[in-house]
């Protein structure tokens, strides 16, 4: 049995254990039940364990700083809007680009990211996506909790969760602000909370990267070098999985930074010639987001420690950091990728929430049919944005 299978099997059974031996304090929150006889069964739904863990070291902090805390707040609240309107700049440029010119969309804008592979979507190895989405959540609504004490907003309590469908599948982390005492305050007071959660994430991404690239990168570099780059998921048909990249038109492919250097030499749809390890293969570059210029893969790199390396410090240590390593770099990505998704003007999420606040402060005759109407409208674009391959080939044979 593959052992990423193994780890997630392993982890249900627990999870489940845990369920069962803390039921009289588990909440569960159905999201899809079936009718069974006079019963509905939940199919997707949320377990939720509320706990107290964390609120008297937030409540230290705001303490401490409680002027910083209300200050960054409002910054909060700005960074917010860039971000949302970054957000929406790219989704209307996007879809603008589907309709206009459907020959340029090769891959989705938006794609999922997921622990299994499929040719439509990013694939995250399980251990590296269960250990990034939790540390993720736990930043996003650690967020959320500190700006809210800022407020001396209620925080009734924080908890760990997990998303069901049948078996425990996403684990996640959760505050219960109150709701009521929340909606009574002024709507600054309210943007600042709801925008906490998303920018505490793209901050994170941002130190994160600071730590990949000034710490954890030059460390492995001194103790590595690379072998090549393998193919763990191609949108290429004459590229497979498991194949290895050593040259692109005769260039040495070392690392990833080769290979994006390489590659944007060219422009979309321009043949070039890939070595990989099982032959030479006459390869037409695709056209990625924004227009930009990509081969259409998902790349891991192979590397090999140093002789003088193993000898010093022995094989697990450098494992161990390069496992590290590895999981930073999807922390990264994962962080800045599900901060900005949150400022996506979109029902329940922040930025549909943070629409709900302005739309219902202007207008309270119409201000939550504003509020539904950008919702609709912007998950519709989301969805021609995920399926954007199949869209563009309708749209170019019509």
């Amino acid at each position: 049995m593959n052992t990423e299978i193994t780890i997630f099997l392993t982890l249900s059974f627990l999870l489940i254990i845990f369920t069962i031996v803390k039921r009289s304090n588990i909440r569960i929150e159905p999201m899809l039940s079936i009718p069974i006889g006079k019963r509905k069964i939940p199919i997707i739904y949320a377990v939720m364990y509320p706990t107290k863990f964390g609120l008297k070291f937030i409540d230290y902090l705001v303490s401490i700083f409680p002027r910083l805390f209300k200050r960054l707040g409002l910054f909060l609240i700005v960074l917010g809007f860039i971000g949302m309107i970054v957000i929406v700049y790219v989704f209307g440029s996007e879809t603008l680009r589907i309709f206009s010119k459907p020959e340029t969309i090769t891959m989705s804008t938006v794609q999922l990211v997921l622990p299994f592979k499929t040719a439509t979507h990013l694939y995250v190895p399980l251990t590296f996506w269960l250990l990034s989405i939790f540390i993720i959540a736990v930043v996003h609504e650690g967020g959320h909790a500190l700006i809210a004490r800022a407020h001396r907003l209620r925080v009734k309590s924080t908890g760990f969760a997990t998303l069901n469908i049948i078996l425990p599948i996403i684990p996640m982390a959760y505050v219960d602000i109150d709701e009521k005492q929340m909606s009574a305050r002024r709507a600054r007071e309210q943007l600042s909370v709801l925008s906490a959660g998303p920018i505490f994430n793209v901050v994170f991404s941002v130190l994160v990267a600071l730590l990949l690239v000034f710490v954890t990168t030059p460390i492995l570099n001194k103790n590595i070098t690379y072998a090549g780059l393998e193919i763990v998921q191609s949108s290429q048909a004459l590229l497979k999985e498991g194949e290895i990249i050593h040259f692109i038109e005769g260039i040495p492919i070392k690392n990833t930074r080769d290979l994006y250097f390489e590659v944007g030499l060219y422009n979309p749809g321009e043949i070039v010639e890939v070595t990989t390890n099982s032959g030479i293969y006459d390869v037409a570059l695709l056209y990625g987001p924004a227009g930009t210029t990509v081969l259409g893969i998902t790349v891991s790199q192979i590397i090999d420690f140093k002789e003088s390396s193993l000898e010093r410090y022995g094989r697990l240590p450098l494992v161990s950091f390069k496992w590290f390593h590895n999981l930073m770099r999807w922390v990264f990505i994962l962080s800045l990728g599900i901060g900005l998704f949150n400022l996506i003007p979109i029902g329940p999420i922040d930025g549909g929430r943070i629409v709900k606040v302005l739309s219902e402060k202007s207008s309270k005759t119409y201000g939550t049919r504003i509020w539904k109407a950008v919702s609709y409208v912007f998950f519709v674009i989301l969805l021609i944005l995920i399926f954007a391959p199949r869209i563009a080939r309708i749209i170019g044979g019509l």
